[in-house]
């Protein structure tokens, strides 16, 4: 049996002994891998966007351990909200988001996620830097 965890632009793959074997992503690879093991426990996670400064677009990485209800903001640095960048429910994995912010002017701004699961809230907070 092998393992297989995607995460970052790369491929882990792993087999009985979870020797682990990483390759570059393939441009052509369009299917997401979110399949794990206990060796690669998940846990709500939000990561830095990047690249950070961006123009105009930048990915945002997340990873949930458990089924959720999603939401991701945006705010200006004043605590503003712009916009939701993602409302609604997902299963435990590795998720990205991209957002394309050419309506904006150059600035800092700050992003959030809120994971509500069955034990609770998970909450984070990010900064990007836009620059045109």
């Amino acid at each position: 049996m092998i393992k297989i965890r995607g995460w970052g632009g790369k491929i882990a793959a792993g087999g009985a002994k979870f020797d682990l074997v990483t390759i570059n992503k393939i441009d052509s690879l369009t299917t997401r891998i979110n399949e794990y093991n206990d060796e690669f426990q998940l846990e709500f996670s939000l990561g830095q966007n990047y690249p950070n400064p961006f123009n105009p677009s930048t990915e945002i990485k997340y990873s949930l351990a458990e089924q959720s209800i999603v939401r991701i903001v945006l705010y200006d640095i004043l605590g503003r909200k712009i916009r939701d960048l993602f409302v609604g429910e997902q299963n435990p994995g590795l998720h990205e988001i991209t957002y394309n912010a050419s309506n904006l002017s150059s600035g800092a701004y700050i992003y959030s996620i809120e994971a509500d699961y069955k034990k609770g809230i998970y909450k984070s907070v990010k900064k990007m830097i836009l620059l045109k």
